[in-house]
């Protein structure tokens, strides 16, 4: 992550996969499966820094699957 991502509010699909450690894939089945909300701007996508830590803080410990099933892990 870049300095000139600490002072945004959103990321890029690119840069959401970069904060989170996924590949793009990944990131759509998450937002398709309503694990990770976004908001769409014409055809792209921009995720809310608050609503990525949201996701990492929940999600702490589990085991996600790509048809966003959860198991807890611990």
């Amino acid at each position: 992550m870049n300095e000139m991502n600490l002072n945004k509010i959103a990321l890029n699909t690119k840069e959401t996969c970069e904060y989170l450690g996924i590949n793009r894939s990944l990131l759509d089945s998450f937002r398709k499966n309503g694990l990770i909300r976004a908001i769409k701007t014409g055809r792209y996508f921009i995720y809310p820094i608050s609503e990525l830590n949201r996701f990492i803080n929940q999600n702490i410990g589990n085991e996600i699957t790509k048809e966003g099933i959860v198991y807890e892990r611990y």
